[in-house]
Formats: structure tokens, sequence, C-alpha cells
């Protein structure tokens, strides 16, 4: 029932429907113009229905009052383990706001200890204006936290200080899926949070990561933090899908992804699509590529590879037998281009 403009009365008449019937595991009410007032009605039908696994009430033109509905119903439900507050671009966008993250502390902090119920999983906060205060109250549910896997806050537009909340979250949550995309990280950013993926944290004490995905596309990096990423990841045990799209990767420190590569074990899939990479970039994946034997996915979709750069990947797939799956479109390449992928393609079996 996404996008059907819908109103304070049709969450109630949901509301009421829902409290007779057990059969809906998934609200899917995204785009509507609810309101606080509507949410509220949604709100407690959650405090009484024990079905109810997944709610999305994305761009329903919420404020802190409407979260603060739903925050406290969750916290006499433990059924919910999915809940998306997220907003898209135009009417009736989600303003959580920091009050209404600091409602989502408590509901946080509620889970931070094991229980045999299912509790909250997945938190979507995409684009909902949770400003820095918000950000580090939400930061300070978690550290108590033992739940919550996913957490995307893509699309807020934090800036390098993101870092400062996150650097002391993430050794000690349970999060294994972060999207961080969108946010004016740059390498500033990068640099202090990178360490947090690797085996020994700023502190240079070991830890043992558990963060299986991450997301962080479109924030102003360049090969500087590239660099520190991938010195960070060349022994991690954990991360298994990676992107970096949207991006600025030109320059000589792209080498860093030679040794990624080679030594990495744990990563399944890359996406470097529109990062300005260049034939050298094309070369040095080539170089590590080759050997490796875990990656199935790798997403190279709109640099500026040309021909050159697609025969250095052709090269590597001679002799690599992992990777599943490889998007070279809108790079440029011709007709040669075609040739070199045809000449690997009788030597490699794997790619489908």
């Amino acid at each position: 029932m996404t996008e059907q403009n819908m109103g304070l009365t049709s969450a109630k008449l949901i509301a009421e429907t829902l409290l007779q019937n057990e059969e809906f595991i998934k609200l899917e009410l995204g785009k509507n113009n609810f309101g606080d007032d509507g949410v509220q009605a949604i709100a407690f039908l959650l405090g009484l229905n024990k079905h109810v696994i997944h709610l999305d009430v994305s761009s329903n033109n919420l404020t802190e009052a409407g979260i603060k509905h739903l925050a406290d119903a969750l916290m006499t439900n433990n059924t919910l383990v999915s809940l998306s507050l997220k907003s898209f671009e135009g009417l009736n966008r989600n303003k959580v706001g920091p009050k209404g993250c600091g409602h989502l502390k408590k509901l946080l902090l509620k889970t931070k200890v094991a229980s045999a119920h299912q509790t909250l999983m997945f938190l979507n906060l995409c684009a909902a204006q949770l400003g820095l205060l918000g950000l580090k109250l939400v930061c300070e549910g978690l550290k108590a936290n033992v739940s919550l896997l996913a957490l995307d806050i893509s699309n807020n537009y934090l800036g390098p200080n993101v870092s400062n909340y996150l650097a002391g979250t993430l050794s000690a949550s349970c999060l294994e899926e972060l999207n961080l995309a969108h946010n004016k990280l740059t390498d500033q950013g990068l640099l202090n949070l990178a360490p947090l993926f690797g085996k020994l944290n700023v502190n240079r004490v070991r830890v043992r990561p558990t963060h299986q995905k991450l997301d962080l596309t479109g924030n102003g990096l360049t090969s500087t933090g590239l660099m520190k990423l991938a010195e960070n990841l060349v022994d991690n045990e954990a991360l298994e899908e990676l992107t970096l799209d949207q991006n600025n990767f030109l320059g000589g420190g792209v080498q860093c992804l030679t040794a990624l590569l080679l030594d990495n074990r744990s990563l399944r899939r890359l996406s470097m699509e529109k990062c300005e990479m260049d034939e050298y970039a094309a070369e040095m994946i080539r170089n590590g590529l080759g050997n490796n034997k875990h990656l199935t996915h790798l997403n190279l979709k709109n640099n500026n590879f040309y021909d050159q750069g697609c025969q250095f990947l052709c090269e590597a797939l001679q002799k690599n037998a992992a990777l599943l799956f490889l998007d070279l479109s809108d790079n440029r390449l011709r007709e040669k281009s075609g040739q070199h992928v045809g000449n690997m393609l009788k030597r490699n079996k794997t790619l489908e």
C-alpha cells in the first residue's frame, strides 16, 4: 500500500483491520501522508499485534512525535524485526531529528540484555535528517544493543565527523551491515574510520571485525582514503560486500587494489562503479584478480578503462576461476575489447 496518498483516516482503518487479522506479517506503507497522528494508530496496533515483523513508514511526514509513538509501542513488542523510517526525495519526508533519535536510543537500549524473543534487527534511517547530535544518540543506544544487525544512515550528509561517533560504536555493537552512502565522509573521515575494519583497532588492540557489508557510495573519497581502507581490509576476515561507487580513485593510490585482491580472503562482492578509474587502475586490479579465489562479483561499470584496461582485466580472467559476474559496461570500449573478451571466454569457464 505504498504511494497511495493515504492519511489519518486510512491509518486508523488499517490498524482496526489488522487487529482482527493475523495473516499480515509485513506492512509496506511508505510514501503516504499518515503524519504523527496516523502513525500513532499504527503504533497502537504494534503494541497489540504479535505477527507483524516488518514496518515501512518511509516518507510519511513524521516528526519526533511520530517516532516517539513508534518507539513507545515497540518497547513492549518483541515481534518486529525491521523498521524503515527513511525519506525519499519529494513530499512528506520524515524528519527524525535529534529528538526522534533520542526516542530510538531508548528503544535500542531496551535490547541490551539478550532475549529469547525476536527484537529489532534492521533499522533504516536514510535521509531522515538525523544531524550529528541525532547520530550520537543512536550510537549511544547501539553500544549496549545486542540485536541490531543492519543500520542504514545514508543520505544524511553528516560530514567527516561521523567517524568520531562511529569509532566507539562499531567495535562494541553487533552490526553486520552499515550503509554510510552520501554522507560527505571524505578522506578525513575515512582515515579515522578505516582502522575499525582491521585486526588492530585505533588503540592497537587486536580485535575480530564482524561487519559483513559496508557501503561508502558517494562520499567524496580519493585514492588516499582508498589506500587506508585497503590497508586495513587486507587481513579482514569478515567483510563480504564492499561498495565504493561514485568516488574519485583516479591516481597512483589505486595500487593498493593489488594487495587487497591478493591477500583478502573474505570479500565476495566489490563494486567500484563510476570511480574515474583509468587503465592504470585496471592494471592494478589485474595484478591481484588473477590469483584471487574468493571474489565472485565485481562491478566496474562507468569508468575509463578503454581497450587497454579491458585487455588487462581479460588477462586476469584467463587465470581466475572464482569470479561469476563482471560488469564493464560504459567504459569506452571498442572492437578490440570484444576480441579480448572473446579470447578470454575461450579459457574462462566460470563467468556467467
